[in-house]
């Protein structure tokens, strides 16, 4: 009788916890998503209609200055799908360690991680990245054979590729093995210009096409180079 009260206990605590998460949470419409703020989290339910109409998709790292953990999402009964017809290009550069589900994308080409870690892609159902046709998949240099090997036993369903834009953080012990993020454009056009990183202690100064900061990128000039990488530059805050 007494183990049997302990295991109510824990589960009415288990309960309380869960219900505490959901208390204060918020549903807002903002930019290019609709998105649900909690706590300590933020989880993006799905296009917003200005969204949903745009060709290039990028998902933050942060959102009302609390993480995104996952873009689409199944909780509690309610489905959140990411759609849209006309979005060609997704940039996954929120915590890909969380998760997303995309449904009615017909036209997606290009989905770009930016984890060093690798991690299981799974299989979407309306077989986006089969064939020759199908979407790619774009990963920071160096996670290739990362990305592959957790993948080898649908390795044939998926296209990996390196990204050829890569953002550093550019000091020491910074996360994600110093990738900001990456992604993935041709010659001829636009780098997207990202939202600022942040550095505790410090102020972001611009991005910079070397380490040594002789030349900030013109984020309104075309790409020429088959590769670029940025480098965030730092300031000390007085």
């Amino acid at each position: 009788m007494r183990k049997l009260f302990m295991i109510l206990i824990v589960i009415v605590l288990n309960l309380l916890m869960v219900s505490c998460e959901y208390i204060g949470s918020r549903v807002i419409t903002e930019g290019d998503f609709v998105y649900t703020v909690y706590p300590k989290k933020v989880m993006i339910n799905e296009l917003s209609e200005e969204g949903k109409e745009k060709s290039s998709i990028y998902v933050p790292l942060t959102l009302k200055s609390k993480p995104v953990i996952a873009l689409g999402f199944t909780q509690m009964g309610q489905y959140h799908f990411i759609r849209s017809n006309t979005v060609t290009h997704l940039n996954l550069s929120h915590n890909t360690q969380g998760y997303t589900t995309l449904s009615g994308m017909p036209n997606l080409k290009s989905l770009v991680f930016s984890s060093v870690i690798p991690f299981m892609v799974v299989e979407s159902d309306n077989q986006l990245f089969q064939g020759e046709d199908g979407a790619r998949i774009y990963i920071p240099k160096g996670s290739l054979e990362g990305y592959q090997t957790l993948n080898k036993d649908i390795i044939d369903s998926f296209v990996f590729i390196e990204a050829n834009i890569s953002y550093m953080y550019n000091f020491e012990d910074s996360p994600n093995g110093s990738y900001y993020m990456v992604d993935a454009k041709t010659i001829n056009q636009l780098v997207y210009e990202p939202i600022n990183p942040v550095r505790e202690g410090y102020t972001f100064k611009g991005w910079y096409i070397d380490d040594s900061y002789q030349e900030m990128w013109d984020f309104g000039s075309i790409l020429d180079v088959n590769e670029l990488t940025l480098y965030a530059k730092w300031e000390v805050k007085s």
